[in-house]
C-alpha cells in the first residue's frame, strides 16, 4: 500500500510511528514530518532502521515539537541518512542551538547542499552567553557552506531566543515580545535585504521594540499592539498587502497608513468592537475605507 510513495507529509506524529514508518516506504524521496511526542522505547525502534531502509530519501524537514528529544539521539538519527541533499530543522530545545554539534553532524551527510535550521525558545537561562552561541555558528565549515546564522532574542524579564538560518524558511514571522535584540554570522548586505522574502504574512506582538528589517512581501499582517516605533511602511511594501488582522485599539494613524499605502487589500478584521468603533468614529479613516475594495470585514 505504502511502498510505492515517494513524497510524504506527516502533520503529527510520534518518534516511534516515524521509526516504525520507514519499514513500509522504501521508495520515499521526500519527508516532512512534526513530531509531538518521543518516549522510552523509541531507542529500541531506533536500532532497527537501517541505510538501505532510506536509500532514496533526499530531502528531509524535521519539525520536533516534543522538547525532550536530546541532540545526540538526532545525531544517530540524522547519520541514517547518508545520501539526504536537503536538510530543515525547527526545534524547541536549548540543546538545538551548538553550531559545533550540528557542525559534526551535518559534515557526515556527504551529499548535503541546503539546510535550514530554526530554533524558537520561550524560556532561556538568563546566565546563556549570546557570544558562544554565535561563535559556534562562525566557524569556516558555516563560511564554506554559506549557511548563515541570525539570533534574535529578548532579555528584559524573560529571556527568549530564535535562532535560524537565512533566508528564514518559514512563510510565518512572529516578531519577539519586549526589548528585541540581535546578532548574524554575516555582514553582506544583499542576503540581509533577501533574509525574509519567503515570508507572507508577520505578527506584530504588544510593547514591541521593532528592529529595522524590511519584509517585502507581506500579504497578511496581524497587529497585537498600538505601540512601536517604525512606520508600517518603513518595515513592509503595503502595496501586497491583502489583509490586516487588528487586536487591539489600534490608533487612527496607524490605520490611516494601512489603507492609503494599501492598493490590494480585500480583507479586514477586527478583535474588539472598540478598535472599529474608535476607526469609524475618525471622518479621514472612513472616507478611504469606502474607496477601497474591501470584500470581507469582521470584527
Amino acid at each position: 500500500m505504502f511502498r510505492n510513495i515517494v513524497h510524504l507529509t506527516l502533520q503529527s506524529l510520534s518518534m516511534s510511528h516515524l521509526l516504525l514508518l520507514f519499514n513500509y516506504i522504501p521508495m520515499i524521496q521526500y519527508l516532512d514530518v512534526t513530531v509531538e511526542q518521543f518516549s522510552n522505547s523509541t531507542n529500541l525502534n531506533f536500532f532497527s532502521i537501517s541505510s538501505s531502509m532510506v536509500l532514496y530519501l533526499i530531502n528531509l524537514k524535521l519539525n520536533l515539537i516534543s522538547r525532550n528529544i536530546s541532540f545526540t539521539f538526532i545525531q544517530s538519527f540524522l547519520k541514517k541518512f547518508s545520501k539526504i541533499q536537503q536538510f530543515s530543522f525547527v526545534g524547541c530545545d536549548i540543546d538545538y542551538i551548538d553550531g559545533l554539534k550540528w557542525e559534526n553532524v551535518l559534515s557526515s551527510l556527504l551529499y548535503l547542499k541546503i539546510f535550514y535550521l530554526r530554533i524558537e525558545i520561550l524560556e532561556v537561562p538568563l546566565t546563556i552567553d549570546i557570544n558562544e552561541i554565535y561563535s559556534k555558528f562562525s566557524t569556516n565549515y558555516w563560511f564554506k557552506h554559506q549557511w548563515f546564522i541570525i539570533c534574535d532574542y529578548s532579555s528584559n524579564n524573560e529571556f527568549e531566543l530564535c535562532l535560524y538560518t537565512i533566508p528564514y524558511s518559514n512563510s510565518i514571522y512572529y516578531t519577539t515580545p519586549s526589548t528585541l535584540k540581535t546578532i548574524s554570522t554575516t555582514n553582506n548586505s544583499l542576503l540581509m535585504t533577501k533574509a525574509y522574502d519567503k515570508i507572507n504574512k508577520l505578527i506584530i506582538f504588544d510593547d514591541i521594540n521593532l528592529i529595522h528589517r524590511k519584509y517585502s512581501n507581506i500579504e497578511y499582517l496581524t497587529l497585537y499592539t498600538k505601540n512601536y516605533n517604525v512606520f508600517l511602511s518603513d518595515l513592509i511594501d503595503l502595496s501586497k498587502l491583502k489583509h490586516s488582522d487588528i487586536y487591539d485599539n489600534v490608533n487612527c494613524q496607524t490605520f490611516l497608513e494601512i489603507l492609503n499605502r494599501t492598493s490590494n487589500i480585500s480583507s479586514l478584521e477586527f478583535g474588539y468592537d472598540h478598535s472599529l468603533l474608535s476607526i469609524t468614529h475618525h471622518v479621514q479613516s472612513v472616507s478611504i475605507l469606502n474607496k477601497k475594495k474591501i470584500k470581507k470585514l469582521e470584527c
